[in-house]
């Protein structure tokens, strides 16, 4: 068995299965799996009952692909307004050792 992406699965049997399958909303059905490589979704949230393992879909929060921009103003000194008073002195040490 291999994962793919978002909950896409390759899985290979020497012979036809049922595989039972439980949801996180509480629904329950069946994945009818043929002998041989098949690929198959499994639905955010939901469990397949392999004989030998227990698949387990990510149901975590799904992002879109595309890069997410937030704009923001960066000043060090109104974001931690007390920091120049205490790095300061040690940066200045921190030349004066090279």
């Amino acid at each position: 068995m291999i994962e793919l992406k978002d909950n896409w699965f390759v899985l290979y049997s020497h012979e036809p299965l049922t595989v039972p399958l439980r949801c996180a909303n509480k629904t329950y059905s069946d994945l009818h799996v043929k002998g041989g490589a098949s690929k198959f979704h499994l639905h955010a949230g939901c469990t397949a009952y392999l004989p030998r393992h227990r698949l387990l879909s990510d149901w975590s929060v799904l992002l879109p692909q595309d890069y997410i921009l937030f704009d923001m103003e960066w000043n060090p000194h109104t974001f931690l307004p007390d920091v120049q008073k205490y790095v300061g002195p040690e940066f200045q040490q921190l030349t004066q050792y090279g």
